[in-house]
């Protein structure tokens, strides 16, 4: 059951100088199931707020004062303080509406990670045009400030992650948000530089611009992380221009600190791991090799990490479609390895990759790296072909496409449209998601694209996305939850049907607001 939050005093004696949060839809472990926090994207109107919580975002547990869990960021911005001289009790990590009562005399800073806070990440911008909603994101980020602004001037509050550019795109956020510094980039840097001086009382910039961390100075993680998430490698160097990790250079973790924190999560209660990258795949390789997977490299990774763990409840973030086309035999034997699709832990194999369109002239433009190690021009077949792939060895793509690419033309839009064709006999999801600029991108400065801009082909992309998506949905949440409690899978049999129903009054009270035809 959830827990239920009283103002009764945390046990032990703790004196936190530094308090640790996120928002709510950010400290939960989504049942044990990490990729149902997506579900926080959706909007009100047309999921009620109670149900959206219930459904995907329960908050979590704590033990003698600390969470038991939390966002991978924070737990890594944690390591850093404790590793840069501060003491495991004068650093806090809670849920927040924990953090009134956490806050003492001797508090003087908190830090706070930051995914989605203004409901502008591309998924989250999608639904709340469309619904003319609220995403729960924005919506327990405003909680959050709410709960924060009775400490402002007494505390210096500081945020990073990869959602501080939607802070900074507010022109008065310093007036409306109770924030005194933000910190753009990886925080290893700087982090317990900051922190020391706000404890201290010095004065913060209210701007921080942190350059990519060198692999020493990425430490390893105290505490065990929402999901069991695992960091495998950080940023990308494939140069998409509407993407901030993929301009950021790859580093690869090296194995002994990867199994450590794997070893971290399990002590600490976590069931499965998830193992994080751009691409999971490419652990090991990268642009000096055209981008195509070290066969060895990524073998050892999962063999040493499933050596450690009690049960093969393993997973992963994301993947390239361009690497599991160049690499099908890697793919089979991780299946064999993991036994999946013959496992109760393993009954499928889900990643996020992106599609992003169909059309060769787009990617050419926009994201020529995409591809590698194939060429642009194959990119439509090479979508097919890791599809394909997936379906053949027991994974599941969800899998994102971009409404409104800067230069974007009917041609374009048709080509999409003949993609998502092709795929419709593969278990995945697709996911349409309208432009959204971010910053430190090379397209930071055009403009996004909303409903209002929407002709017919993307309407005709959209509808086509959610048709494929629903007609995969019963089937894949039933494997999902195969290892599960029945209590969990019967809350999401529930949860399952009042989706619909709600995206279903959702859906006719936007076709009556926007006078569509359909």
């Amino acid at each position: 059951m959830a827990e239920t939050f009283s103002s009764s005093p945390p046990p032990g004696k703790l004196s936190p100088k530094i308090v640790l949060s996120a928002p709510a839809t950010e400290m939960s472990n989504h049942w044990g199931k990490l990729f149902v926090g997506f579900g926080a994207c959706i909007s009100e109107p047309p999921f009620p707020a109670w149900f959206v919580k219930r459904l995907f975002y329960p908050p979590v547990k704590h033990h003698n004062g600390q969470a038991d869990y939390a966002p991978y960021a924070l737990r890594k911005i944690e390591a850093c303080l404790l590793d840069g001289g501060f003491r495991e009790e004068e650093v806090v990590t809670v849920h927040p509406e924990r953090i009134p009562r956490m806050v003492g005399p001797q508090t003087r800073a908190i830090g706070l990670t930051l995914m989605d806070p203004l409901g502008l990440g591309p998924t989250s911008l999608t639904f709340a045009s469309i619904f003319n909603g609220k995403t729960a994101t924005q919506r327990e980020f405003e909680r959050l400030m709410e709960i924060l602004e009775p400490l402002r001037g007494k505390v210096k509050v500081i945020v990073g992650g990869p959602g501080v550019w939607q802070i900074l795109q507010v022109k008065d956020w310093r007036k409306r948000f109770p924030i005194d510094c933000v910190v753009v980039g990886e925080g290893e840097r700087v982090a317990a530089e900051i922190f020391h001086k706000a404890v201290n009382g010095e004065t913060l910039p209210e701007v921080v611009f942190a350059e990519d961390a060198e692999l020493e100075l990425i430490k390893p993680i105290r505490r065990p992380s929402v999901g069991g998430l695992v960091e495998v490698s950080r940023g990308c160097g494939r140069n998409c221009q509407f993407c901030t990790p993929t301009l950021r250079g790859k580093r690869d973790i090296p194995l002994e600190i990867i199994v450590e924190e794997v070893k971290v999560n399990i002590r600490g209660g976590s069931r499965s791991v998830c193992l994080h990258a751009e691409d999971v795949l490419n652990y090991g390789s990268g642009p000096a090799s055209r981008f195509k997977p070290n066969h060895e490299k990524v073998m050892k990774l999962f063999r040493e990490v499933l050596a450690v763990m009690e049960r093969p409840q393993l997973g992963i973030s994301h993947a390239a479609l361009s690497s599991i086309a160049s690499a099908p035999k890697l793919v089979e034997e991780i299946s064999e390895l993991l036994h999946v699709g013959k496992s109760k832990y393993a009954p499928l194999f889900g990643y996020q990759a992106g599609i992003e369109t169909g059309s060769v002239r787009l990617l050419k433009k926009l994201m020529a790296g995409k591809a590698l190690p194939f060429k642009p021009e194959e990119w439509p077949e090479v979508v097919v072909q890791a599809f394909g792939i997936s379906k053949d060895y027991g994974w599941v793509p969800a899998a994102t496409l971009i409404i409104g690419l800067p230069g974007e033309e009917e041609a374009d839009l048709q080509q999409t449209l003949e993609l998502i064709d092709k795929l419709r006999d593969v278990p995945s999801f697709i996911i349409p998601q309208f432009f959204m600029p971010m910053m430190e991108t090379v397209l930071e400065h055009k403009p996004r694209f909303d409903v209002a801009q929407m002709g017919e082909a993307h309407w005709k992309i959209l509808l086509s996305c959610l048709n494929h998506s629903v007609r995969w949905a019963d089937h894949l949440r039933k494997l999902y939850f195969t290892p599960e409690s029945f209590w969990l899978k019967a809350l999401y049999w529930v949860g399952y049907r009042l989706l619909y129903f709600f995206a279903w009054l959702g859906g006719k009270a936007v076709t009556r607001r926007l006078n569509l035809k359909i």
